[in-house]
């Protein structure tokens, strides 16, 4: 496994769990009829499993073209503050360890003849996965819950698709151009304070339309479990497909505590394809957990992949 896959894959991995448990939830057929955006949103929160740290046991592979690799995780969660995994072959020996911070990214692979740490702040991802996704974001695709949604200032869709809610909407990139940028080749002749702003106003819309991302959000009818999300990047021909293919819960525990059961992730980037799936064999919220990252003696510090 060459070390740009291997990169590639832990980055994905981060943004894109979901999980599986041995029950799922199903629901009833029935023909239903669109509801407002936000009474869908509401609905789909009062679902959410709360949590101060959380814990899980999966079971996933990735696949490409070349590769199609199996493994273990532990995956541990502070919620606004750490995310930390394990992973491991089937053999159960840990090969690799992440630490994800609220500004940093944190690697350790534990391969022979390829260890080594790479330690970044958290914009690195970015690089790989042309998605500006936060601690937060990580944390609720994990968990299940909708990213990329404005409640204050977005404008929604909402409509029915299959049996199912669908809620439509831009997910608006957060643009990092600085005025520096903006003021490139500059008007000599505008010297009136109003007008500069209102261009650079022009250019930064023009800037932020440019980084426009496509979303729509699929949720079941009787629980209003996050079923699926697409996000569609127009500006790097890049499309994300998230599908939470079952919802779980753990014994005598009520169904609105569910938590994503198996899911599936398709990443289409131009002509190539990856496909990530999980199975989740162990959800626990009742415990307090260690995340330690430690960098051997000897291992090199890498500042690139």
């Amino acid at each position: 496994m060459s070390l740009k896959f291997f990169a590639l894959t832990l980055f994905s991995i981060f943004i894109l769990m979901g999980c599986q448990s041995s029950k799922g939830l199903s629901a009833g057929e029935e023909n239903i009829r669109p509801k407002p955006a936000m009474t869908v949103l509401k609905q789909n929160e009062k679902s959410w499993t709360e949590y101060k740290q959380l814990g899980m046991k999966i079971e996933g592979f990735t696949k490409n073209a070349e590769d199609n690799i199996e493994f273990k995780a532990n995956v541990r969660i502070k919620k606004d503050s750490a995310i930390w995994m394990s992973f491991s072959p089937a053999l159960g020996i840990e090969v690799a360890r992440v630490l994800i911070l609220q500004d940093s990214l944190k690697v350790l692979s534990k391969i022979p003849d390829n260890k080594f740490a790479y330690i970044s702040d958290i914009d690195s991802l970015e690089e790989f996965l042309h998605f500006e996704f936060d601690l937060e974001d990580l944390e609720s695709i994990m968990s299940g819950r909708p990213v990329g949604i404005d409640r204050i200032g977005g404008k929604f869709k909402s409509d029915v698709d299959d049996n199912q809610y669908l809620i439509s909407t831009r997910y608006k990139r957060r643009i990092k151009k600085s005025m520096a940028i903006l003021n490139q080749n500059p008007d000599t002749l505008e010297t009136d304070d109003d007008r500069i702003r209102n261009r650079d106003k022009r250019r930064q819309h023009r800037l932020e339309e440019d980084g426009l991302i496509l979303s729509k959000y699929w949720f079941e009818y009787e629980h209003f479990h996050l079923n699926r999300c697409v996000f569609q990047d127009l500006m790097n021909n890049r499309v994300i497909e998230i599908k939470y293919n079952s919802w779980s819960f753990n014994e005598n525990e009520e169904k609105q505590n569910a938590y994503p059961g198996q899911v599936e992730i398709i990443v289409t980037d131009k002509e190539k394809q990856f496909i990530f799936g999980w199975n989740v064999n162990k959800w626990v919220t009742d415990r307090t957990f260690e995340y330690p990252f430690e960098v051997p003696e000897g291992y090199e510090v890498k500042k690139k992949l």
